[in-house]
């Protein structure tokens, strides 16, 4: 089973899932603070314009994964973790399976990926 599909079971795109991600974790890896994610600071995580990410966050609001703090913040509701606890744990099962399935080795795919992140950083 595909990464999407696994997610798909618990209604999440993979993209919902890396946009539940960024709000709930910082790029070192440590949580958000209360605070949250100002919306720019959700388009940087994504990649995305200030208004896509807006956009994109909305269902997540209405679902109530994710909710705005006093300050307009993006900020992880605890329903929106325990979906992040589950989702990653239907995504890593199944790419695991595809990495057993397609003998590849997921260091070299990491490395790849590292590649194209610095190569995308330099020329932005």
């Amino acid at each position: 089973m595909r990464i999407s599909g696994a997610l798909e079971r618990v209604g999440l795109s993979f993209d919902d899932l890396r946009r539940l991600r960024a709000i709930g974790r910082r790029d070192d890896g440590s949580k958000t603070s209360d605070e949250g994610l100002t919306r720019s600071e959700l388009a940087e995580a994504m990649d995305e314009s200030a208004s896509q990410a807006l956009r994109a966050v909305r269902p997540l609001e209405k679902l109530g994964w994710v909710e705005r703090s006093e300050s307009g913040t993006f900020v992880l509701t605890e329903s929106g973790a325990f979906l992040i606890d589950q989702a990653e744990g239907l995504a890593e099962a199944a790419a695991q399976k595809w990495f057993a399935d397609t003998s590849t080795d997921p260091a070299q795919v990491t490395t790849a990926l590292g590649g194209l992140r610095s190569h995308r950083i330099a020329t932005s």
